[in-house]
Parts: structure tokens; sequence; C-alpha cells
């Protein structure tokens, strides 16, 4: 056996180095949290090589006296903190007093501080934790640190630090971090020289989130303002559409200091419940303020984890702040066409050497307008025809005013490089405008009445003239688009159906428009269509309203599950004969911490000896996922509250029995069927998301539709 020895002081620092000092993002952490802590306003970060090779840090907060310089870099020794009962309401990032010391004991460093009062700047010079230099310099107030060669003394260490690239990433999300914590002070952030960060420092957290993630990302944030009991929650959610596959973008900070925890990320997420969809998770920027004694934040070296008193109350509170923010705000998500396609440039048109065949009647009108009088004879001709008769080939020696580009003279065929119409199809004609009104004002002639009443299309065809040809119409797309309701589906109410109808003329103006899911705008919602038996298309105002019936009502029968449930009017499944299921002594526990729990779900469970436990009921809505499946899933994902309300596996089977019993896409509703339907969407609490946290209604303004046809540029 060996005998027990003393380290030596370079192998005690070096071992402290590991814990705290991890990686260049771990030096920038400690070093800019003490200049946090040092007051300071403005701060320089900047890096090259990942930070490997070098790393400065520039503030202008208070600095150090000439007599503390040594006193920082030894292990223990904090200006902020003095003694254990501080602990319980400690403000600063740190308090520990191993952040210089430990740095220094794996790089070369060198310091440059100065106070206010002091005549002259003090430089300090350490290496590997051995002092090299200290003198006075020159220098503005503040400090400013420099670590070289990380890990130059510790190669075993080095050798684990990934490229440059990657490293230099973590710190600039660190960065990131350190910026949202604190707008009011303003950050630079530099990578090899050039700017990669700078925020104001004005004390807008909005501005700060647009200076890292954007506009897309600033224009979905909701503001954030809520107290409960001990915890005061401000700040920024944004809206479900930008969520995340990772809980990267859950950004939270407690007591101003940025921390991951497994409770805040469990209250965040059951906020925003069924509005995202699974594997994914929000965007969120918290300060959360905590009571200093209900908090301990000095459970790890890095500080990046704290511990909580009260667990249940701090997850309450974060859980009600987001579902009082979510629960009022409109979430339809808008959709736009693809953006048209870019015109062809003019001087490619100019390649085509003649019209296309339907604009040569046109051509030849436009030349009988300014046909000079040499070509009466030929104008009468021309206006003798009947619409869409061939003009008569050229005499020879006639006039010239019947040739259009790519024809001669003496025929009338097509140019080079045109086809003929199909041998006994009907020619269509392309009439002059002012000819083709004085022919809608006066009613087409006796032929073309006749044939128009033949032709199974209409140009302008009326709410009736759909409800009566829906089957037709519906027959010829093989059954996958209704333009109305066919057959069983009952035709719309007139009023609301004409696009003129009473109703419509009283909210003429948009601004009048009463929000789309409200009572007062169910008179106004016109159902005009269901796409593929599965989209029903809803005109409210200038916008199409396009909602998915299987993932709407499966939203509907979630809701009347959900209501059953909170009114405790949940029936159970008698079990016969009663499952038998043997558990650990962990699983027992949580059986008897949550037995009230389990009882408002609808199961009855009871010991039956030993370690087995009896359930003799089930709930019925959830009895066919299989008892024993269901129970010990159940187990599996108990959340850290007893509330049987918040039961968050017990939501997700109610979502899954929603989805087996609804309609699915394909399947076919009448009108009213789908009236109701919308209607009681409408009624639900989140309309605008199925339990799986897919979007139930979509929309498209006209102004989308009006771009994609170039009405407007």
């Amino acid at each position: 056996m060996s005998a027990i020895h003393i380290l030596d002081q370079t192998t005690v620092d070096k071992i402290a180095a590991g814990e705290v000092v991890e990686r260049p993002a771990s030096v920038v952490k400690e070093l800019t949290e003490n200049a946090i802590d040092a007051g300071a306003s403005r701060i320089t970060i900047e890096i090259r090589e990942g930070g490997i090779s070098m790393i400065r840090i520039t503030d202008n907060g208070r600095g150090i006296a000439p007599e503390d310089v040594r006193l920082a870099f030894l292990r223990h020794a904090t200006s902020k903190l003095k003694s254990v009962e501080e602990l319980r309401s400690i403000a600063s990032l740190g308090f520990r007093g191993e952040a210089l010391s430990s740095v220094a004991a794996v790089s070369r460093v060198e310091l440059i501080t100065k106070q206010e009062d002091d005549a002259a700047a003090s430089r300090y010079v350490i290496e590997g934790g051995k002092e090299k230099l200290l003198e006075e310099v020159g220098a503005p107030d503040g400090t400013t640190i420099v670590v070289r060669d990380l890990f130059y003394n510790t190669p075993a260490r080095a050798k684990f630090l990934k490229t440059p690239s990657t490293e230099g990433a973590h710190v600039g999300a660190f960065v990131e971090q350190l910026a949202l914590s604190r707008p009011d002070i303003g950050f630079s952030y530099l990578v090899n020289g050039s700017t990669r960060l700078a925020t104001t420092g004005n004390g807008s957290l909005k501005d700060a989130l647009y200076h890292i993630y954007g506009r897309n990302v600033t224009e979905e944030l909701l503001p954030v303002d809520y107290f409960e009991g001990p915890v005061h929650m401000t700040g920024f959610i944004a809206k479900p559409s930008i969520a995340r596959g990772n809980r990267n973008f859950e950004n939270y900070f407690i007591n101003g200091r940025y921390v991951k925890s497994r409770i805040v990320s469990l209250g965040i997420e059951s906020g925003f419940g069924n509005k995202l969809m699974q594997r994914q998770y929000p965007f969120t920027c918290l300060s959360i303020q905590v009571d200093g004694d209900k908090v301990d934040v000095n459970v790890h070296p890095t500080k990046m984890d704290v511990r909580f008193s009260d667990e249940k109350s701090v997850l309450n509170a974060v859980m009600h702040g987001v579902q009082r923010v979510l629960q009022y705000q409109e979430m339809i998500l808008r959709t736009s066409l693809n953006p048209p396609e870019k015109p062809l440039p003019k001087e490619r048109k100019t390649k085509y050497d003649s019209p296309a065949p339907f604009e040569r009647e046109y051509l030849r009108e436009q030349g009988a307008a300014s046909a000079a009088p040499a070509a009466a004879g030929s104008a009468s001709r021309r206006e003798s025809r009947l619409p869409g008769e061939r003009p008569a080939p050229a005499q020879s020696g006639g006039s010239k005013e019947d040739t259009v580009p790519g024809e001669s003279a003496a025929s009338p065929l097509p140019g080079k490089g045109s086809r003929l119409p199909a041998e006994g199809a009907a020619a269509v004609p392309f009439p002059h405008p002012a000819e083709a009104d004085s022919r809608r004002a006066s009613g087409p002639p006796a032929s073309e009445a006749s044939a128009a009443e033949k032709s199974p299309v209409s140009e302008t065809p009326s709410a009736s003239d759909i409800s009566q040809s829906s089957g037709k119409t519906s027959a010829a797309a093989d059954g996958r688009l209704s333009a109305e309701p066919s057959a069983s589906q009952d035709a719309a109410p007139a009023d609301t159906a004409a696009p003129g109808g009473k109703v419509r003329e009283k909210y003429e103006q948009q601004s009048f428009l009463p929000p789309f899911l409200s009572p007062e705008a169910a008179p106004l919602r016109r159902i005009i269509g269901c796409a593929f038996n599965t989209y029903w298309i809803v005109e409210f105002g200038d916008k199409l309203y396009m909602i998915d019936q299987h993932a709407a009502h499966e939203k509907v029968l979630y809701c009347r599950f959900m209501r059953e449930y909170e009114n405790s009017a949940v029936s159970s499944q008698q079990l016969s004969p009663p499952l038998i299921i043997s558990l650990s002594a962990e699983e027992r526990a949580l059986i008897e911490a949550y037995a009230e729990a389990f009882a408002s779900c609808g199961f009855e469970i009871e010991s039956f000896g030993g370690n087995e436990y009896k359930i003799s009921a089930v709930p019925y809505s959830l009895s066919a996922l299989g008892s024993r499946t269901l129970f010990t899933e159940l187990l599996d994902h108990l959340e850290t509250t007893t509330d049987a309300k918040k039961l968050g596996i017990y939501v997700l089977k109610v979502a899954t029995e929603a989805c087996k019993a609804a309609v699915k896409g394909g399947d076919r509703l009448s009108l009213p069927e789908a009236k109701a339907l919308i209607d009681e969407l409408f009624s639900c609490d989140d309309p605008y998301h199925c339990p799986h946290g897919r979007p139930t209604i979509i929309t498209l303004t006209e102004r989308d539709l009006e771009k994609r046809f170039r009405r407007i540029v």
C-alpha cells in the first residue's frame, strides 16, 4: 500500500483548473463574468484560432487595486464573498475565487488593470501559475486580460480540444447568451480580427435579440411579464412557428445567470403544451428572478446548474406564465404562394418570327382599323365574316393589309414553325376589344348561345351553377377536388355564398371586420369549397383560410376528452381479471407519491403484498392502448408535480386516442358537417394546433394571389 503524501502546489492548481477550465469557452465565461461583476458597461471579447492561441477580454469596470493584483491569482481569493452566510443571497456571477488561479495554471496570462483614482495601471504577467513580471504602465481605466497558449503545459488536456472553428463556435454561443442576459451592457465579439457581434447596450432585450437572431425571429416574439409566488419572469417567447429540433434556443437566466435547468425547461415546454409537434422545442429568452434563499447556485464549479428549494412552485410559475401569454394570441400560420418566375428578358422575345396562332385574327382586326382607303374592299370583306371564320386568300395584285408577319400574301397558312389546328377542330376567335365589349352588351349570337348551352364549362358560373354541377365537377376530378359540396352536401345559404350578400355589405371596410374566430364573424365566414376531400377553404375579408379536417377533428375530440377530465368525469374500465404487476422500490415510491394523481386519471391501484400491485381499472378512453403498456409508460414519464391534471403522458395518450377516432383526410363531409366542425374547432382554447402540434389552419391573403397573378408588382 502506497504512503499518503501531500500534492505539490503545481499539481493541485492543474487539478483545480481541470474542474473549471474545460475549453476556451470556459475561460471566456469566467473572465467576462468577472468583468460584469466589476461594473463594466462595455466589454470586448477577442479570440484567435478558436481561443486556443489567444483570448483577450477588455472592460471599463472598476479595475483592481495595485496591492491586490497578486492576491487575485491565488486560489479562493475573492472580493465578492466574506462568509458562508452571504451564499444565501449571493448576487454576483462569480464568488469561488478559482477563475484567475485556474486559468493562470494552464496558460500564459497578462493582466493590465487600473482603477479610476490610480495614477498608473498595473501590468502583471504569470505563466503556468508562476509570476514573471509586475510593473506600472499607462492604460485607461478598467481591465484587460490576455490569455495565450491554453493548455500549453498540459498536453493531455490540449489533445482533447476540438478544431478552432468548433471551439470558436462554443465561445460565440456563450457570448450570445451573455449579451441576452445583460442587454444593458454593450458587447463586442471579434474572431481573428473580424467583428462577429456588436450590441448597443441600450437595455433593450428585443434589440439584442435582433442583433443575434435577426428579423424573422424578432417579428414573432411575444412579451412576458408574470408574477407568481417567489418567481418574477420577464422576457420574450416566440410563437410556435419559430420552433427548433433541440433545446439550444431555450434561453433562460436565473437571477441573471445563464444556466440549464430541467425544471425550467419542463415548465416552458408544458406551457407550450400541444402547440408544438413532438420533438420540437420553443424559442424563449426569459429572465427569471427567484428569492435568493430559495435557489442554490453553489452546485457545480462552472455554476451552470442550480437547485431550487421548491421545484414545484418554480415549475408552475414558469408554465403558467407561458400559458398566459399564448392563451389569447392568434397563431394562424401564414403561407404564401411560390414567388413568380422572372419574366423573360425583352431581347429574348424577338427571336419569335411569327405570332402565336390565336393572335393572328386579332392582328388582322388591328390592321383593319388602320387600313388605307385603297383596302376598303378588303376591309368590307373582313367585316362581313362571321367571328372565327378565317379570311379568304389574298388575290394577286391585292392589298397587303391582310398579311401577318410570318405569312405570305398569297397564303393564309401560319408562318414557319407554327402548327395548324387539328382537322375538324373549331377555330378559336380572338376578337377586337371593342367588338368583345359590344358582344358582351348585346349577348352572343344565336349560334354561340346554343353552343354555350351545350358547353359544360361557363366562364363566370354563379353560386347556383356551382351547386348544380358540383357532382360533375367532383367526378371530373376523380373525387379529389370539389368546388362545393356535392350530392349529399347541401348548398351554402344565398346571402353568405353570394359575394354581394347583405351581411358582407355591412362589413365592406376591412378595418371593421371582427376577428376571424369570434362568434360575430360566423355569418361572414363563407365556405367556398373543399380541396382533395381534406382541406376546407373559407373566405373571410381579404383572406382565404384552409382548414385540415383531420387535424380539426383531432382537436375537437381532444378538447371533449379533456373537458371530461378537468371536470373529474373520467370513467374507468374495470379489468377482469385484475392486472398484477411487480414494481421496483423506486416505482413503488412513485405509486405512493402519485396515488391521488392516478386516481384522478381513472386508475384503481392497491397493494397486493410484497412488490406486487393490483390494477383493477384503467381510464376508459385509453383502455384500447393496453393496460400494462399504458401503466408502465405512465410510470416512466411521471413529471415533477403531483397534480393529476399536469401528467404530460396522460395528455399525450388522450391525444393519441383522439387521433384514432378522428375523420381522416379524404373522408367526405357534407357542408353542414364541415360547418359544425369548424364552429366547434373555433370554440376550443387553442384552435390553431392539433394535439400533436400540427397546424389546423393556414391562411393566404388576396395580396399574395394578386402578386402571383402579377396584378400588382
